[in-house]
């Protein structure tokens, strides 16, 4: 799961048929009532606090603002990685019907090309190749108040801010183009993370990666295409507004399922997170050859010597209801003065301060 310690951070069909760029991979949970977003104070400001010249209605609470940062800033070295090594697998395995694995040259392909998307940087690599795309989410989990969380979040303090699932299901990412004529939504993806085999059985899945698929790789896709879009996402750095123009490349479903996919698993190790994720753009059809690209520039803050790239995402006041319906204050010394200052942040902001509440969890002096 990811921390903000500088500043906040249809079913699916065919590889075919696929109209969107992140496939909505069907949670086996319900969308939970209430997710918590771990943080420090610093990023409690960031996202509650945030600057006072956006425009917002005076009479209502002012939106949060999370900065959803690269998956390789996550407290997970292996993110998408792990997915991305479940794809490997799944295609290299042997098969339930004892069919021999499946090498063909198009499967070899499209796994080199997810390769440059989704592997873990290296040093070697860095000075010979582009940086793989970056790949934003911010992370929330079902826990309202777990030790495990405050110890590796927290700080051995920090909050816990309350939000309904059903807002961040519909919230989209919202830009102003690189031509400055109009800003852009991009539909996000909100999804449960799965964990360990329950990851395997996503990955495995995947229209592309199933038996018999290698005929429909050809038709809707080609290594061809792929390479061709790899191209196309450096080109794009270089000429984002002409990029804008272009047609959505017929390989862009495949990248945006398979990054998408790979988002939404992690090692076993880190099932006590119980993670739901907010990735940047995962519902969007041009999530691929506009967004991993950089059509749209990302933006960069600092943390500790540290570059991080991330996006923002903006979660408004709803029309009925609470942005924020809950705000844990961690355990502390001085817990009782937090919950204080955490009452007044809110008033100043438009928000609740009924909804603040000290965290149960004893304090061990960590």
């Amino acid at each position: 799961m990811s921390t903000t310690e500088d500043h906040a951070e249809s079913g699916a069909s065919t590889a075919g048929e696929q109209p969107i760029g992140g496939p909505y991979i069907e949670p086996s949970s319900p969308l939970p009532e209430t997710v918590y977003h771990y943080t420090t104070a610093a990023g409690l400001l960031g996202i509650v606090n945030n600057d006072r010249k956006d425009d917002h209605v005076a009479d209502r609470p002012r939106p949060l603002e999370f900065w959803a940062s690269d998956l390789l800033d996550m407290n997970d070295a292996t993110e998408l990685a792990f997915g991305l090594e479940l794809m490997h697998q799944r295609v290299t395995q042997d098969r339930p019907d004892s069919s021999p694995p499946d090498t063909s040259s198009r499967f070899n392909g499209v796994l080199s090309v997810l390769d440059q998307y989704l592997g873990v940087p290296e040093l070697d690599q860095n000075r010979s190749i582009e940086p793989r795309p970056s790949v934003c989410g911010a992370s929330f989990s079902t826990e309202s108040d777990a030790l495990s969380q405050w110890v590796r979040y927290g700080a051995g303090g920090g909050f816990a801010i309350g939000i309904k699932g059903c807002l961040l299901r519909d919230v989209p990412y919202a830009v102003v183009d690189p031509s400055g004529s109009g800003v852009e939504e991009f539909p996000c993806s909100f999804a449960e993370i799965n964990y360990g085999e329950k990851a395997r059985g996503i990955i495995d899945g995947l229209p592309f990666l199933t038996p018999g698929s290698t005929g429909l790789l050809a038709a809707a896709f080609g290594v061809a295409g792929l390479v061709s879009l790899a191209k196309a996402v450096w080109d794009g750095i270089q000429d984002p507004e002409h990029k804008l123009k272009l047609p959505i490349h017929p390989a862009s479903p495949l990248i945006a399922t398979a990054t998408v996919a790979a988002a939404q698993c992690k090692d076993g190790a880190f099932s006590d997170e119980k993670e739901w994720r907010l990735l940047v753009g995962g519902n969007s059809e041009r999530f691929a050859d506009l967004l991993l690209n950089d059509a749209y520039p990302l933006k960069f803050r600092q943390k500790g010597d540290r570059l991080v790239p991330y996006r923002k995402v903006v979660v408004r006041h709803p029309e009925e209801g609470a942005v924020i319906s809950e705000l844990v204050v961690g355990p502390g010394p001085d817990q009782a003065r937090v919950v204080h200052a955490a009452q007044r942040l809110l008033i100043a902001n438009g928000h609740d301060p009924r909804v603040v509440h000290a965290s149960k969890t004893p304090y061990r002096g960590w």
